[in-house]
């Protein structure tokens, strides 16, 4: 017991200083670029939500699913509803002062914030996600859980995430080919509010998301367990004697503020509000998997293959003031370390490899099918899913369904034949 109060407490400290140094790091990115800043600090409080709370953008689909439990899913009905309706008033409000979607304007004049989320409709985007959702079944975690998940201490999924940067890469290749094909002239970018106004397109937002937590309730009446959910998500995170140390975390305050995982209701409003903050301050959506890309061809450079494709081009440019001085490379960096952060300070943070090596094979392929897809469709599950629906893109909501498509085939095919995608005890 003694040896694991020292070890908690080492966490501790390791965690304090980690937010301490990160703090710091964004203290002289402020002086450097205020934007940077922005993004780094945006994705520590985003990693260290999504690590702390029940609300997870894969886990609420996966375990639907699986297990035929709606309530994660109906969080993130509830972080879409709630999202909605905050970002509405910001983009109702920059339009009355004349600023229109990114993908109308004709360069001189202002845009709507977060509307560089409402992607065309195209061969890409639907083979993207669906892909993107095969890969994100196999690996139970997007790119957001991947990196998360690193930040933990699971290291099974710093397998995946090299393959997800193996991914992009091929991503890149092929968008360029599609963009280049008669199949992507065909394509629809719709912003909702153009046709049906504000209101409008609120009130259809929650009414789609009313029609599907309706159709997801009978779906666990009638595919759900009789008894116990089979939780595939994460460990309880409340403190126990054989995990952690009594005498520091024994108190309710100090579980409170470092250990206790907030309910999804706080969960979501917190991410609304950093979703807010970052909109209302960068102007831009979220973005995990996608930007991947950038780090992906600094390291393919590094060990001296260069990616001299066209199709690489607006990348290496942007490479060009280096890697660390990429905004979104910054928010992944973010994420990881407030994964990292609320591990430690929680005294839940350790060092596992989750991974059977005869499985290896289902997570490489995991990460190459959530690389391309999340390239292929401009965003994955938090860039094309979430910031496409709370920016009110139609986009988001194509990107719903053929993600979902792609987790279901998935799940009815790999169900029982890997360890991420379990069958219940009464299917045994």
């Amino acid at each position: 017991m003694e040896t694991n109060h020292k070890g908690t407490i080492i966490k501790v400290v390791l965690g304090i200083l980690l937010l301490l140094g990160a703090l710091y790091y964004a203290r002289i990115l402020f002086s450097q670029e205020t934007t940077l800043a922005i993004f780094i600090l945006s994705g520590l409080g985003l990693g260290y939500i999504v690590t702390r709370s029940e609300v997870g953008m894969a886990t609420g689909f996966m375990d639907f699913f699986i297990n035929g439990n709606r309530k994660r899913l109906y969080g993130l009905l509830m972080l879409f509803g709630i999202g909605a309706c905050v970002v509405a008033i910001i983009h109702f409000q920059t339009a009355l002062s004349g600023a229109v979607p990114q993908y109308v304007s004709d360069g001189s004049q202002q845009t709507i914030p977060g509307t560089s989320a409402v992607s065309p409709i195209n061969f890409g985007l639907i083979l993207g996600t669906f892909l993107f959702g095969v890969g994100l079944s196999l690996n139970k975690g997007c790119g957001l859980g991947t990196l998360r998940n690193i930040g933990y201490g699971k290291m099974r999924h710093m397998w995946t995430l090299v393959f997800i940067l193996i991914g992009t890469l091929l991503g890149q290749r092929l968008t360029y080919q599609l963009d280049y094909s008669a199949i992507h002239q065909y394509e629809v970018q719709l912003y909702l509010p153009l046709e049906l106004g504000y209101i409008g397109t609120v009130l259809l937002i929650l009414v789609v998301l009313s029609v599907i937590a309706f159709f997801a309730r009978r779906y666990e009446k009638k595919h759900g367990p009789k008894d116990k959910i089979n939780d595939i998500t994460f460990p309880k995170l409340t403190p126990t004697k054989d995990n952690v140390s009594q005498p520091l975390l024994s108190s309710s305050l100090l579980t409170t503020l470092f250990v206790r995982r907030w309910s999804r209701l706080v969960s979501v409003i917190l991410i609304t509000i950093l979703l807010t903050l970052f909109l209302l301050s960068t102007g831009e959506p979220f973005e995990v998997t996608s930007p991947l890309v950038y780090p992906a061809v600094w390291l393919s450079e590094l060990i001296g293959v260069n990616q001299v494709h066209p199709a690489f081009g607006d990348v290496r440019e942007a490479l060009s003031s280096g890697l660390f001085n990429h905004p979104n490379t910054l928010f992944n960096l973010g994420i990881i370390l407030g994964a990292a952060i609320y591990g430690l300070t929680s005294g839940r943070f350790n060092f596992v490899w989750e991974m059977k090596w005869k499985e290896s094979g289902y997570f490489a392929l995991s990460g190459l099918l959530m690389g391309s897809g999340a390239v292929l469709a401009s965003g994955c599950i938090v860039g094309a899913l979430y910031s496409g629906i709370v920016n009110l893109s139609l986009s988001g909501w194509v990107v719903f369904a053929s993600m979902s498509l792609g987790m279901y085939v998935t799940v009815k095919i790999m169900k029982g034949r890997i360890s991420t995608i379990t069958k219940m005890a009464e299917e045994e």
